[in-house]
C-alpha cells in the first residue's frame, strides 16, 4: 500500500482540480465531474514527467482499475455518490438483485430461445437494464 500512497494523492488531487474546475465552468455546458476528472487526468498524465510517472504508477493502476471502474458503472447508471448513500445497504442490495436477475434471465432467453451468442445475449441484457423502467 505504501507504493500506492504517492499515485493515490495525484488522482485525488486531479479529481480535486476538477472539481474546483466545473465550479468555475458554465452550468449550461453541462459537463460530467467524472468526464472533467478523466479529461484532466490525460492531460496532467501526459505534462508528467517520465520519473514522476514511474513514482505514481503503482498508486495510478489501482485508482485507473476498479475505482475509474466503479465511477463509469454509476455514471453509466446515471448515479451520484451522494444518491448511493442516500438509499443505504438495502436499496443497494436490492439493486444488484435486480440488476443480476434482470442480466441472468436475459442472457438464459437470449442464448436459449433466440439462440444468440454468449456476447450478444448479454449485451442485449445489459440493455434492458439499462432501460428506464416506470416508476
Amino acid at each position: 500500500m505504501q507504493q500506492n500512497i504517492k499515485g493515490i494523492a495525484l488522482a485525488i488531487g486531479v479529481a480535486a482540480m476538477a472539481g474546483l474546475l466545473k465550479l468555475w465552468l458554465p452550468e449550461d455546458w453541462h459537463l460530467s465531474l467524472l468526464i472533467l476528472a478523466i479529461v484532466l487526468g490525460v492531460v496532467v498524465g501526459n505534462l508528467l514527467p517520465a520519473s514522476v510517472r514511474g513514482q505514481c504508477e503503482a498508486g495510478l493502476n489501482w485508482a485507473k482499475g476498479p475505482v475509474l471502474r466503479l465511477a463509469i458503472i454509476l455514471y453509466g447508471f446515471n448515479v451520484t455518490l451522494q444518491e448511493v448513500g442516500q438509499v443505504g445497504s438495502y436499496g443497494i442490495l436490492l439493486a444488484v438483485l435486480m440488476v443480476t436477475l434482470i442480466t441472468v434471465v436475459g442472457v438464459f432467453v437470449g442464448r436459449r430461445w433466440f439462440a444468440l451468442d454468449s456476447h450478444s445475449a448479454l449485451l442485449i441484457a445489459s440493455f434492458a437494464v439499462r432501460l428506464p423502467w416506470p416508476q
